[in-house]
């Protein structure tokens, strides 16, 4: 399981969830950023990183899709699953940077989504089920999608846990079940609780978001063992008040699937 090549005619998804409450408007650990802001700027560098690791010579090859999508009153797609080559061409926009003080353009996908809402993640769980469930229904022999969900906190309306369950139980390829990613990001007043095996001793959120998390496949585990030490064999794919570098870190371990 979890073996399935990524290929141009057998794509992978990576399907990122947000919460865009409005508590993702406080400042991130010691970035001077926004939450909403980091993870959106975290965003775009993901994107791009996946489309340089499907480039060959000048071309892009198609072998991933990827899409966006947001919760706060409800839930939202901010952006549709797409493939990774339309992203390429087809940024929000280009905005200048600069690396080692050389002048660059870099795109950009993903804006601050953050909004003056509640925080329905029900709502978010239940959009990704039916984008998911679709998805795998048109790719059977395609590497199992991956689900990226962040939040800074509690839901504020129903409980999320069974539309997840639903999510492990009912969207899968031929090659295994879709992997859902939750990560807390925090405000460095706790712990933080990298790829646990065992049910955190928290609050009912902290652990319903480790009941929703996939135990980590093997390639998984392998990129989680390469940052960080002493992961057990049945970790769960889930952080508990992640930092900016967690999150970064988080990332590259659950859109890293080639190369």
């Amino acid at each position: 399981m979890y073996q399935a090549e990524i290929s141009r005619d057998n794509p992978a998804l990576i399907l990122f969830l947000f919460d865009c409450s409005y508590s993702m408007s406080e400042v991130y650990g010691s970035t001077n950023m926004s939450r909403g802001a980091f993870l959106a700027g975290l965003c775009n560098k993901t994107i791009d990183q996946v489309i340089l690791a499907c480039e060959k010579g000048t071309e892009i090859r198609a072998y991933f899709e990827l899409g966006i999508l947001g919760y706060g009153d409800g839930a939202q797609i901010i952006k549709p699953v797409q493939s990774i080559i339309d992203l390429a061409h087809n940024p929000l926009k280009m905005e200048q940077g600069d690396i080692d003080g050389v002048p660059i353009e870099k795109p950009v996908w993903l804006e601050d989504p953050t909004q003056k809402v509640n925080t329905d993640m029900k709502a978010g769980f239940n959009l990704a089920y039916d984008v998911l469930k679709r998805w795998a229904k048109a790719h059977p022999a395609s590497f199992p999608p991956v689900l990226l969900h962040v939040s800074d906190g509690q839901w504020t309306t129903d409980d999320p846990v069974s539309t997840a369950q639903e999510i492990h139980t009912k969207v899968q390829t031929d090659d295994g079940a879709c992997a859902i990613m939750n990560i807390h990001i925090g405000d460095n007043l706790s712990e933080v609780i990298i790829f646990p095996s065992l049910e955190p001793v928290g609050d009912k959120h902290q652990k319903a978001l480790f009941q929703m998390s996939a135990v980590l496949p093997d390639s998984f585990l392998q990129r989680a063992r390469e940052t960080y030490s002493h992961v057990p064999d049945d970790a769960r794919g889930y952080m508990f008040n992640a930092q900016p570098d967690d999150l970064s870190k988080f990332f590259d371990i659950g859109t890293r699937l080639i190369g």
